[in-house]
């Protein structure tokens, strides 16, 4: 038995452990998500699986305009979720020497091209056409940040920033048990008419209102997987290999984090992540007056006024859902966890 116990208690462990790779989930407006259901794998992952941090707890929230912020800062090791700013200064309005050379190298060589590939109208637009001849024509990195970040190409350069980066999304059904839950605000508001109508304890009304509540919301899920462009990340290392004494040199944001993470052996570089967003809408469409008080007079006997009122109502209160409560709630991205590729690692060497 004395040779049978560890041999079981690492089968057990093992099986303990598959247990946890497969309860991977998140948590987003109390609806569990687990990742076999959304990625089809054992754990949230992404396209670089190295170096990954735990699922963040609590996970990351952005706003959808500017959720690839954090790609390209780094951790001071693997197991921490606090970040520090680095390649990711791309974004800032200010004058970083060595970055704007990696980025403009970039934006040049192959950015601006990227912008046509997806956005082909861009090739004829005058204000497209006029940014990339002035940078162009610049010749500092400094010149060319500064006229990038001019307010009228304020469009025009959020886009080229993203070009450093490769977005991958992924939609997921949601079901309906998950759609009751994400709409629960709703159906509180819901109970709310019916309690200012006294028609709080009608069992039969309250689920005919809930079901239409479920029925006429539309919800889906989006996976991202979110990476540094290769060719960025290519650039970024020729350019750290040719000019690594003169970054050392070097008193800027940039090259001060970046002398940082090079002299610390367990820092890793967020060169990936993987987010989950949750959309949803009403379609108002469904939501008619007239039917509605229709079915609360005919199906419920409720009186004509009455069920005017309750039907005005529920229109009043689905516009809002749309139009304040939908709109600021599912304009989040969740960021669930980084990760590193080796070629950052390798940086160290240097």
């Amino acid at each position: 038995m004395k040779k049978i116990t560890p041999l079981l208690f690492c089968f057990f462990f093992a099986i303990n452990s598959n247990a946890q790779i497969f309860s991977e989930s998140v948590e987003i407006f109390d609806v569990t998500f687990k990742a076999k259901k959304i990625t089809g794998q054992k754990r949230f992952s992404g396209k670089e699986d190295a170096y990954r941090s735990k699922i963040l707890n609590p996970l990351i929230e952005k706003k959808s305009s500017d959720f690839i912020s954090n790609l390209g800062s780094y951790r001071d090791n693997v197991g921490t979720a606090q970040i520090r700013g680095l390649f990711n200064y791309s974004i800032l309005d200010k004058h970083l020497p060595h970055l704007d050379n990696i980025d403009f190298d970039f934006y040049e060589s192959k950015g601006f091209n990227e912008l046509i590939i997806a956005n082909p109208n861009l090739s004829t637009d005058t204000n497209f056409i006029e940014l990339r001849k002035r940078i162009k024509e610049a010749t500092t990195s400094k010149e060319k940040k500064a006229i990038l970040f001019e307010a009228k190409y304020q469009n025009l350069r959020n886009k080229l920033i993203l070009t450093r980066c490769d977005i991958i999304p992924n939609e997921f059904s949601i079901d309906k048990k998950k759609v009751s839950k994400i709409t629960a605000e709703l159906k509180a508001e819901v109970d709310t008419i019916l309690v200012s109508n006294q028609l709080s304890g009608n069992a039969k009304v309250r689920a005919y209102l809930e079901n239409l509540a479920d029925e006429t919301t539309t919800v889906k899920g989006i996976y991202y997987s979110v990476t540094f462009d290769n060719d960025y990340v290519d650039i970024i290392n020729n350019y750290l290999e040719n000019n690594i004494d003169s970054i050392k040199r070097t008193n800027s944001l940039f090259s001060n984090n970046l002398k940082k993470y090079l002299k610390n052996n367990t820092s890793v570089v967020n060169s990936s992540f993987v987010a989950i967003q949750i959309a949803g809408n009403i379609d108002l469409t469904k939501v008619n007056v007239t039917q509605i008080s229709g079915d609360l007079q005919s199906q419920f006997q409720i009186p004509s006024t009455k069920a005017s009122n309750i039907s005005a109502s529920l229109k009043v209160t689905f516009e809002k859902q749309v139009n304040i409560t939908f709109k600021n709630k599912f304009d989040s991205v969740f960021l669930i966890r980084y990760f590193s590729s080796d070629e950052f690692n390798e940086m160290k060497k240097l």
